[in-house]
């Protein structure tokens, strides 16, 4: 039995899908997005693509709390690969760096 019915949800893919939700809070799930609605998300659903992008913010903020003094504490990457790795995924969300650094209250300058 194929997990994707088109664009009906049964109560499973319904549930995968509230899972991969509540990930995209943490970070990327693009792969858990093509590994579970592969087809949907060829076909470009918004819905897919909303959370994916979802994803792609959380990421991207994740990473620039990473670049504050308490951050830099963990991990061995450099105050640059952090905000490069950030400055990606938020192109990747069509926004920007400083944009997400405004809402969340991320201070960038050192």
């Amino acid at each position: 039995m194929s997990i994707e019915k088109g664009y009906e949800f049964g109560q499973e893919d319904q549930g995968q899908l509230d899972k991969i939700r509540t990930k995209a809070e943490r970070g990327d799930v693009t792969y858990d997005l093509y590994r579970w609605f592969g087809q949907r998300m060829k076909r470009d659903d918004p819905e897919l693509l909303e959370i994916q992008k979802q994803g792609f913010i959380s990421g991207a903020v994740s990473w620039l709390e990473s670049t504050t003094p308490e951050g830099m504490k963990y991990g061995k990457a450099t105050r640059e690969e952090r905000l490069a790795k950030a400055r990606e995924l938020a192109e990747k969300a069509q926004t920007t760096i400083e944009e997400l650094a405004i809402q969340h209250g991320i201070e960038l300058t050192e």
